[in-house]
């Protein structure tokens, strides 16, 4: 069960970004369908997973067309709710040479997603193996989602982003968060700049009350820590193109590997290998690899985790 944002995306290519009051010329610009939460749900589906879908989008064209690109995909979107009130959310993003990003989020209905609807589907995520949420829907929902699915024993995976300030008493009840250098950094106040660095900021959100980190590195892969452990998993060599939605597909490839298996080293190996190959391609769900293509990189690389 994915809980979180649905967006459309606007995205642009760009040489340079712009800087303070200077303006550049870029590509097309491309509509793909996004939101942390779409792409990460449509991701663990590609990857071979039954998934539902919670969430709002507006009564407008990118509305439909985010909430048909995901039925096409075998996502269940019976809890993806159409609404008269707000626009459908868009993500601006802006995408560099080297294959950076910059991203600005308009969150429109996801904005309106709210602890009652999650209480209402308190029955529905009670026979889930697993809930993964992102933080672009209200901090009070995802407190509550997080709250029901702890009550009934269903592991929860957290993506916090945007970062901002988490309690304790929410970070305790999630079983894996998985922040990238920035949002754990801004989490945790710890500048990362090498693994050594890195380790001391996954220390501190164990101190905050996280469970478990996996601490995503970009190309230099991921950073696991639990209370007095810790391990480097080198990222895979690939020719980046677009990191957009690279996290997200991280977080499925774990999501789905792990709640297969409960088996950390092969999900870890198998989400860098999802997270490597998403960076070769543009946009956010038109960049995402199915289960084939996976096995294919962990089959070429050497790196083989055990799969049904």
């Amino acid at each position: 069960m994915v809980i979180g944002s649905l967006n459309m995306d606007l995205v642009v290519n760009v040489e340079d970004f712009p800087k303070q009051g200077e303006t550049v010329l870029a590509s097309d610009t491309l509509f793909v369908p996004g939101g942390k939460g779409a792409n990460q749900a449509l991701a663990i589906s590609l990857l071979g997973g039954q998934v539902s879908m919670i969430g709002r989008v507006g009564q407008d064209a990118f509305g439909r067309a985010l909430k048909e690109n995901l039925q096409k995909n075998n996502v269940d979107v019976t809890y993806t709710y159409i609404d008269e009130r707000r626009n459908s959310g868009l993500a601006f993003i802006s995408v560099g040479k080297n294959g950076d990003n910059r991203i600005i989020v308009s969150p429109g209905a996801n904005s309106l997603l709210s602890p009652e609807d999650i209480e209402a589907l308190e029955e529905v995520i009670a026979k889930a193996k697993g809930v993964v949420l992102q933080l672009e829907i209200p901090l009070a929902t995802v407190e509550r989602a997080v709250e029901i699915a702890s009550k009934h024993n269903v592991k929860v995976f957290l993506d916090p982003a945007p970062a901002q300030v988490l309690s304790r008493s929410l970070l305790s009840k999630v079983d894996f968060i998985f922040p990238n250098e920035n949002e754990a950094m801004e989490l945790t106040g710890v500048e990362i700049y090498d693994l050594e660095t890195a380790k001391t900021a996954a220390a501190k959100l164990l101190e905050m009350g996280c469970q478990q980190v996996l601490l995503k590195l970009g190309a230099k892969g991921v950073l696991f820590a639990r209370e007095n452990y810790y391990h480097h998993f080198p990222g895979f060599e690939v020719e980046v193109v677009d990191t957009t939605a690279a996290g997200d597909a991280f977080c499925a490839g774990f999501v789905l590997s792990y709640l297969e298996h409960q088996e950390l080293a092969g999900a870890i190996t198998y989400a860098n290998a999802a997270g490597a190959l998403t960076s070769t391609r543009l946009g956010a769900q038109s960049s995402l690899p199915t289960r084939e293509e996976v096995l294919n990189l962990l089959d070429k690389c050497k790196k083989r985790v055990v799969l049904k």
